[in-house]
């Protein structure tokens, strides 16, 4: 590819606590504001890289894929003015490159959150992998997305497979958030604890992942370990509250999920 058409995309990757190492500064408060630079600085550029290539589908898919997470998460202000920039702009990408496999799944991740159409995902993640069948991130969103409908062993399948063809990819502790949703619908508490447990180590300031954890843990009457978790919930994103995280995609029925974090001490606003 033309060196003017790349785009670089930067990712923090948390090691533990805050270390002082000559003029460096490394560590958890350190990845995260990071993190929001990193996404701060790539909607412009990609902005950018669309008015000067209006027809440039990996510009549209990527900015699409920032407005998202920016909205989701909740990192930015105007979340709703983002998920809406963000289904345009996936629109978008399709329809200027129908071979591109980051467009499809870019598409069916942004269009399955606005309307939680999870069999339009799928779909949107199998075309993906006809154009590219080696393509971790398509792999990992369909296992994540299979199991929210509830098809455990496809779900596992897919998720391996993502793993095993990019190990350390970033997207690896969203994907394992999707997974979760899934099981905890299925009340398999069990299993969100352990899959959480495995994702924190490699995705320690995801805050989704103790959320998760501490809702399961809650279920299962492990109240200390619970308020623990919603406590680093709380450190690692402030915002959290019942409110918020009712407004969060993907969920089929939210409920149960609220008032197990309820019962963890996540606080109502």
């Amino acid at each position: 590819m033309d060196e003017d058409r790349r785009i670089i995309f930067r990712i923090g990757v948390n090691l533990g606590d805050i270390i002082i190492e000559g003029e460096d500064i490394l560590g958890d408060g350190v990845n995260i504001a990071a993190r929001l630079q990193a996404f701060a600085e790539a909607r412009p550029l990609l902005r950018t890289a669309i008015r000067q290539d209006p027809r440039n589908a990996q510009a549209h898919s990527w900015l699409a894929f920032a407005l998202f997470f920016s909205s989701t998460f909740r990192w930015f202000e105007d979340p709703n003015n983002s998920r809406i920039e963000a289904a345009s702009f996936a629109r978008q990408a399709v329809s200027i490159d129908p071979d591109d496999a980051l467009s499809h799944v870019v598409s069916g991740l942004v269009e399955a959150s606005a309307t939680n159409d999870m069999q339009a995902a799928a779909r949107a993640y199998e075309n993906a992998l006809r154009i590219n069948p080696n393509f971790a991130m398509a792999y990992g969103f369909l296992g994540g997305n299979q199991a929210i409908l509830g098809d455990f062993a496809a779900a596992r399948m897919h998720l391996d497979q993502a793993l095993r063809l990019s190990p350390r990819d970033p997207s690896a502790g969203i994907w394992q958030l999707l997974y979760n949703i899934g099981l905890f619908g299925a009340e398999r508490y069990d299993e969100v604890v352990s899959g959480a447990d495995e994702a924190i180590r490699t995705n320690p300031d995801l805050a989704g992942l103790y959320r998760q954890r501490a809702a399961a843990l809650a279920v299962l009457g492990r109240m200390d370990e619970a308020r623990e978790d919603i406590g680093q919930v709380l450190r690692l994103d402030p915002g959290n509250t019942i409110k918020t995280i009712g407004q969060t995609p993907f969920w089929q029925d939210v409920e149960p999920f609220l008032d197990a974090l309820r019962k963890a001490g996540l606080p109502e606003e």
